[in-house]
């Protein structure tokens, strides 16, 4: 009962990893661009 509740495992991990990789995409560019300045 409680396990349908609360969102399967993989789906969680994916939903973290989809952050996490936005997140750091968004990090990179912010990167490229500041050296492009330089």
């Amino acid at each position: 009962m409680v396990e349908r509740l609360t969102p399967p495992r993989s789906s969680y991990q994916q939903l973290l990893r989809k952050t996490y990789l936005a997140l750091y995409e968004h990090h990179l560019r912010e990167r490229n661009e500041s050296m492009e300045l330089d």
